[in-house]
């Protein structure tokens, strides 16, 4: 793949599916107390909530009904017709996302003939909420902080199967979401790309220059469609052991 890849004019393939229209709202329900606590005890490192200890299975049963009192979720997608795909980068319009491994793995997919763009965040209310519990209990805004990056993380799988259930009414499917400054797609570059296509993005939603976004507990991702998607990531490609590993080599 020492040129770039040209991707052939698919015709109706092309046409963005429903529910890939900018600012179509997308549902969200937030987790059940117990699955909160479960993934909340991971994010802070612990195996189970038993490992965790009362106190911070107590603090997350306390929080929940207010965790999901301050939720304000906010979402917004897009898709551009993908263009080509060099050795180490997508192209989709004006938009160049570089990441060598995601375009290792675009090339592998049959008609790949679109990039998905989006960003979820659950609100500027939940973070002031954080802040203020820290002036009581240090021990409560940690644990209130955790949560929320497993609310975050929720709404992101939630927009992930949205877009795939979108694409499947198209006759297409989709990859994994990539993230920018996950696997080799550079943080500030990737989000630069990523605004670009999302453009205005979700109310109060903002990227800075650090490509770091406000409210933190937002998610913004790509995914590659196409006819056929033989593997989901580019793990399989990886032989690094990384925690972020979400396919066998």
């Amino acid at each position: 793949m020492d040129a770039a890849m040209r991707i052939p004019n698919p015709g109706d393939q092309a046409k963005a599916p429903g529910l890939m229209a900018k600012n179509r709202p997308l549902e969200f329900a937030p987790p059940g107390s117990d699955e909160l606590l479960e993934k909340t005890v991971r994010t802070m490192g612990c195996p189970s909530p038993e490992a965790a200890g009362p106190a911070v299975v107590r603090a997350v049963g306390d929080l929940y009904e207010t965790m999901c009192s301050w939720l304000e979720p906010a979402s917004l997608f897009s898709w551009t017709q993908l263009d080509s795909i060099e050795k180490g980068a997508i192209l989709a319009g004006d938009v160049r996302v570089p990441s060598a491994k995601w375009a290792r793995l675009a090339s592998i997919c049959e008609d790949a003939t679109g990039l998905v763009a989006f960003a979820v965040t659950i609100g500027t209310r939940i973070e002031a909420g954080i802040k203020e519990l820290s002036e009581t209990s240090l021990v409560s805004s940690y644990v209130a902080d955790a949560m929320a990056s497993v609310l975050a993380e929720h709404f992101a799988d939630a927009a992930e199967d949205h877009a795939a259930a979108s694409l499947a009414d198209a006759g297409l499917h989709g990859t994994s979401r990539f993230s920018p400054g996950y696997c080799d797609l550079p943080l500030e570059a990737g989000q630069k790309a990523l605004t670009t296509l999302l453009d205005p993005l979700p109310a109060g939603l903002r990227v800075m220059p650090s490509g770091l976004m406000r409210p933190r507990k937002s998610v913004t991702a790509f995914l590659v469609a196409a006819r056929h998607v033989p593997h989901k990531t580019p793990c399989f490609l990886c032989a690094r052991d990384c925690p972020h590993r979400r396919e066998p080599r």
